[in-house]
């Protein structure tokens, strides 16, 4: 099997170590639905240019109950079209959290960000996208720095086969 950019790297030096129990916890948060996970996920994918990161969400995303044109848009660094409520806030607040577009300025989330998030989520769903938002931040970063492709003949998008 050819190797994926240095991705065997990173995980030979521990960079990924022990973030499993992490993700395993934040993907048990009821309020917070894959959906807009994935929304979160490819907002920020998008935004720090992560190929891999991108190819592998795409595919959760359209599992996860996304149109081709919503997976474009977000890609493209557009909201979601015909997006609901809790798609649109998943995508402002992750693009907020990480200075993307002219949403906010960077620094704090506002506080019309955040009531927007508690009332779509509750407390305990608001967090889970803070918490998804930087963790994803944190892989793009690590997979970009081992300079971690698509696997040769693929695309991000549309998805293949």
């Amino acid at each position: 099997m050819k190797q994926i950019g240095s991705l065997r790297n990173i995980l030979e030096i521990g960079m990924l170590k022990s973030h499993g129990a992490l993700l395993a916890d934040l993907a048990g948060t009821k309020e917070f639905s894959p959906r807009c996970r994935e929304i979160a996920t490819l907002a920020v994918g998008e935004y720090y240019g992560a190929p891999y990161e991108l190819y592998s969400h795409v595919r959760l995303a359209k599992a996860a109950g996304l149109s081709d044109l919503q997976i474009e848009d977000i890609l493209e660094g557009r909201a979601p079209s015909g997006g609901t409520e809790h798609d649109l806030t998943s995508w402002e607040v992750a693009r907020a959290l990480v200075g993307a577009g002219n949403l906010t300025k960077k620094g704090l989330l506002s506080e019309a960000l955040w009531k927007r998030a508690e009332d779509a989520f509750g407390k305990s769903g608001a967090g889970a996208l803070i918490h998804f938002t930087g963790y994803y931040a944190y892989i793009c970063m690590i997979l970009n720095a081992g300079a971690v492709t698509i696997p040769e003949g693929e695309a991000i998008w549309p998805i293949s086969g």
